[in-house]
């Protein structure tokens, strides 16, 4: 396919915004054509151009760096007139993702091989109307929370100023860690209260066994083994469940209740802590309104994701029903395009080298809501036409990172690098994770840390999320540490201040 129109002036360069280690054209299609043509729907103006490189698996989210700077600001702007436009959103992003649980629970009941094609096109759209409908309502967030966190960084500013004004001593990026702390349990964090439950149920069990503990775990398995689905899976496997309930179990009873006790007692533990720095620092009506609209952009983000994941784990036998009709395995279904779904169920046929070739490699663009795809040497030569800024070098002697603070504490441990859930296995108990942007595919990882480390995100980012949920040490936004740090070197994670010591590098002398 030719390339019908130029892209962007060839002199503002496009960026990667964002590197997914998994993605593709069914999950990010929709929502990236959306931001080009759709968001003045919701008062914010769009951007005009966006595209996504796919790489076999994974993708990056490319934009003019330019104008994704500009509109950020912009959209800041917009909500610090009238911050509903945001509260507002956030109204609208729950009730879909209501209703993509409530889709995803009744398509796991669902034995798709009755429906006929036609029927299972109406099925895919169904999901797909949600899932976009849900996704491009965060986009306002995410434009300003990605790549230079104008939102956050608006917030921690202003809160620094009254702190100095006010002559208090507080540490802004923490006074806005706990300010902006949700109210609202995640999945993830229901899972973590009720798998403590039934460790300290089968505490009193005399003689346990592997039988007992399958049977007591039967029911908790079936209803989070989606937690780390994503967009294309693997669940989370009985074996993990047991694995980690045998581990627990090892614990004495009273540590059990302890950190139980320490999970519930967290939120009203935040709850004071908020209530005594509102009653010292004086916050004026506007950023009383940005603060909890940080609040709640967490908690949406995070619930809205959940449904997400869950809606894919509950249309796998639907993609593989429709793939299996096609002609093609699941790999390829998910680099057609959502809007070629239905089309190619109702021919019964499906263009299969294309499909091979967008698996290779392929680039999305879209202007103004008009899309091309282009695939193999034709999308290397459009790329080139972009400008796209690559990664820039830096210096190899860098001992010292510097980040956000998204969840407070110390910690010293071993690097391990994960980007992708096929990774997992490098990580052990206590060792320092660090991704580029984790996700709930890599979770696993996050439980076992003893801090987290992201190039990308902010405050409200999904590594911000976890780490207080799990009262993990957490770092932000440092744009470099998978790039600086590698897999063994031995650091020293001080959230509070948001830097990231370099120690010891792998194989190396202490460094003094």
């Amino acid at each position: 396919m030719r390339p019908t129109k130029k892209p962007h002036e060839l002199s503002d360069n496009w960026f990667i915004v964002e590197k997914a280690a998994i993605s593709h054209c069914l999950f990010a299609a929709s929502p990236i054509r959306s931001i080009t043509c759709e968001m003045e729907k919701f008062n914010f103006p769009s951007l005009k151009e966006a595209g996504t490189e796919y790489i076999k698996d994974g993708g990056n989210y490319v934009f003019v760096q330019k104008e994704w700077q500009e509109t950020a600001k912009k959209y800041l702007e917009l909500i610090k007139i009238n911050p509903n436009l945001i509260f507002r959103l956030h109204q609208e992003i729950l009730v879909f993702s209501d209703k993509l649980f409530k889709l995803g629970k009744e398509m796991q009941e669902t034995n798709f091989s009755k429906y006929s094609n036609q029927k299972l096109g109406q099925l895919y759209d169904q999901f797909e109307f949600l899932h976009n409908e849900a996704h491009k309502r965060r986009a306002p967030a995410w434009i300003m929370e990605t790549g230079d966190e104008v939102f956050s960084n608006d917030i921690v500013s202003y809160l620094d100023q009254e702190i100095k004004k006010q002559k208090l001593e507080f540490n802004p990026g923490l006074i806005f860690n706990t300010l902006s702390y949700p109210s609202k349990e995640t999945c993830t964090l229901k899972e973590k209260k009720e798998f403590l439950q039934i460790a300290l149920k089968l505490k009193t069990v005399r003689k346990l066994n592997n039988k007992i503990i399958k049977n007591n775990l039967k029911n908790h398995i079936k209803k989070y083994c989606w937690l780390s689905y994503g967009i294309s899976g693997p669940t989370l496997m009985e074996a993990y469940f047991i694995e980690n309930m045998e581990n627990i179990l090892q614990k004495d009873k009273n540590d059990i209740e302890k950190e139980l006790d320490e999970i519930n007692n967290q939120h009203r533990k935040t709850q004071e802590e908020k209530k005594e720095i509102i009653k010292k620092l004086k916050i004026n009506k506007l950023y009383r309104s940005l603060i909890k609209l940080a609040e709640e952009t967490i908690y949406i983000k995070a619930y809205s994701k959940e449904a997400l994941f869950l809606g894919y784990y509950s249309v796998e036998n639907l993609f593989k029903e429709i793939a299996e009709r096609l002609g093609i395995n699941l790999k390829l279904l998910r680099k057609m395009l959502p809007w070629e779904i239905t089309p190619a169920l109702l021919k019964g046929k499906c263009d299969q080298e294309e499909l091979e070739r967008r698996w290779n490699y392929s680039f999305h663009y879209v202007k103004n809501g008009k899309s091309e795809i282009f695939t193999g040497d034709e999308a290397r030569k459009f790329i080139a036409k972009l400008n796209l800024k690559r990664e820039e070098k830096i210096a190899v002697d860098i001992l010292e990172i510097k980040g956000t603070c998204a969840g407070v504490g110390h910690a010293r441990g071993r690097v391990k690098i994960i980007n992708d859930p096929k990774e997992l296995n490098k990580i052990n108990e206590g060792d320092i994770l660090v991704s580029h942007m984790t996700d709930p595919e890599i979770v696993i990882a996050m439980e076992k840390s003893s801090a987290i480390v992201t190039d990308l995100g902010g405050i409200t980012c999904h590594a911000a999320i976890v780490s207080r949920e799990l009262g993990k040490p957490c770092v932000v936004g440092t744009k470099i540490a998978t790039r600086v740090l590698r897999d063994n070197d031995l650091v020293e994670v001080d959230a509070n201040n948001g830097i990231v010591r370099i120690i010891k590098r792998a194989n190396q002398n202490k460094i003094d």
